[in-house]
């Protein structure tokens, strides 16, 4: 009864803050309406345990974006995903990400109710435009990591490189590439809680969402 009472209680915390999220998310779309690029992303994946010290996830959704800049010879350039001239793409963006989360010395406890996780993604078959010159095969690549609390997450995303047909075209190493950066917001779906620290929960799927801004 006492750890029925203790989950309901974390998922209570859970969904207040992905109700404070989710403005966050909202109010990022409205800035983006505002600025020179941006867009939206979903993903989904499976943890291949919970909870875990350290442990690999690999996701995979959609993300619409565009974003604009100078290119690495200093010539303007403007791209957008999925490539609005093809057909759509159901998937083309994935990620791998990193989670850890700790667990007390306590025999049987619940892992803490906050984790962390970091990891890189990629969102393919975008549509590059510089000049006359036109690319179908663009690729946008960043870093996305969260920070959880009970079964919510808090994501943090930023996108920092144009790549097209293999070769880089824009990085925010240079500064003609404005940051594209995100937050956005997940909750793991587990068939069961979250697991103890000694008997752990396998397979639990988890689901993020967010936005991301470009201001030049």
């Amino acid at each position: 009864m006492e750890r029925r009472l203790q989950c309901i209680r974390l998922w209570k915390i859970s969904l207040a803050i992905l109700a404070a999220v989710i403005t966050l998310a909202w109010q990022a779309n409205l800035v983006s309406a505002l600025t020179s690029g941006g867009g939206t992303f979903t993903a989904a994946g499976v943890l291949p345990q919970m909870p875990c010290a350290r442990c690999a996830l690999d996701v995979s959704g959609s993300m619409s974006v565009a974003v604009a800049g100078l290119d690495v010879d200093g010539a303007p350039f403007e791209a957008v995903w999925p490539d609005p001239t093809v057909s759509s793409l159901t998937t083309n963006l994935t990620a791998t990400i990193v989670y850890s989360d700790s667990c007390g010395v306590t025999a049987g406890a619940p892992p803490s109710i906050t984790g962390t996780a970091a990891g890189n993604f990629q969102t393919s078959g975008g549509l590059l435009i510089r000049g006359s010159s036109v690319s179908h095969n663009a690729t946008l690549t960043g870093g996305i990591g969260w920070s959880r609390m009970a079964g919510a997450l808090l994501l943090d995303i930023s996108a920092t490189n144009v790549y097209a047909n293999g070769a880089l075209v824009a990085t925010t190493a240079n500064p003609g590439l404005p940051l594209l950066d995100g937050t956005g917001l997940g909750i793991f779906a587990p068939n069961t809680w979250l697991g103890t620290c000694t008997t752990f929960a396998t397979n639990v799927g988890v689901e993020l969402g967010g936005a991301l801004t470009q201001t030049l």
